[in-house]
This record gives structure tokens, C-alpha cells and sequence, in this order.
């Protein structure tokens, strides 16, 4: 389930989620032999980095440091978030994201968005 590309819907799925250090973006942040590699899309050597001090998947909370500047629209988002029971999101390659409420469509949008249609290993 699609929804309008806004700030404030990511925003209130972080929040609603509870999820508000962990982040994709964090390891993106070149601090590491692995982030190096990053073509633009994650991959599982950027989620699995521990070398990386600024990936919140692999490091308890917050970065050493930050890793963005946020501009006014984020900001906003902040201060006032949609309202959306959407939990997840993925990125389509092409600037938008897909946001799903259950974690069983998020894994298929990961599979169609992400992997090419390759099938998630159990």
C-alpha cells in the first residue's frame, strides 16, 4: 500500500515504531571499508559492519556524531507527523518508497523493490 511521498509519513513511522536511532542511513556514512563499497543501494556488508561507529544496526544507540543536516521539511515532520498506520518502508529505486503496515507486505515489497524478485532466504 502506496502512500504520498511526505516527510511526515516516515516521520510518524519511525515514531510509531519506537525505532527512532536505527536507521539505514547510518550506514551509508563512510567510516569503513565497507561503506566505501556502497553503490547506492544497501547491501548485507553495510548492515553487518561493525567496523562502521555510525551504524545503528550494529552499534547501540545514538552516532558518535551526526549524519546529516536536516532541512525545513524535516524539521516540520518532526513537530507534526502524519497520522498513518504505516510501520515500514522500502525504497524503489526511483526517489519514491512503498510503506506497508505489516511486516509480511514490507518483505514482499523488499523482495519485488529490492531483490529483483529473489525469494528472502529463511
Amino acid at each position: 500500500m502506496a502512500a504520498v511521498e511526505k516527510p511526515g509519513t516516515k516521520t510518524r513511522l519511525v515514531i510509531s515504531r519506537g525505532d527512532i536511532v536505527r536507521s539505514w542511513s547510518t550506514v551509508a556514512t563512510p567510516r569503513s571499508p565497507a561503506c566505501l563499497k556502497w553503490d547506492g543501494r544497501i547491501r548485507r556488508i553495510q548492515l553487518e559492519d561493525r567496523e562502521n561507529p555510525y551504524n545503528t544496526y550494529t552499534h547501540e544507540g545514538l552516532p558518535p556524531g551526526p549524519i546529516s543536516n536536516p532541512g525545513r521539511a524535516a524539521l516540520e515532520a518532526v513537530m507534526a507527523p502524519d497520522h498513518t498506520l504505516f510501520l515500514y518502508f522500502v525504497a524503489k529505486n526511483d526517489g519514491t518508497h512503498y510503506f506497508s503496515k505489516t511486516v509480511a507486505e514490507h518483505n514482499a515489497a523488499v523482495v519485488k523493490y529490492q531483490r529483483g524478485g529473489k525469494p528472502l532466504a529463511q
